[in-house]
């Protein structure tokens, strides 16, 4: 999966009540940003391809606005 590492983290099964998971904070925020690009939030493309692409333009674009501000 593009030399990624995928970890997947839950609350210990002895844990009563909230308890804040490691790096989910991360993914959530993500998943917002990605909301704003309304191309991102539909389900347009046809092939993976094309959707990674459309994710890496619109990273390259935050990372601009972020250099830009």
């Amino acid at each position: 999966m593009a030399g990624l590492e995928v970890e997947i983290s839950s609350a210990p099964p002895s844990s009563k009540g909230f308890v804040p998971l490691k790096w989910r904070w991360v993914t959530e925020r993500t998943f917002g940003i990605f909301n704003l690009f309304r191309r991102l939030d539909k389900d347009y493309e046809k092939t993976t391809e094309s959707q990674e692409s459309w994710i890496l333009w619109q990273n390259c674009q935050m990372i601009l606005n972020r250099i830009t501000k």
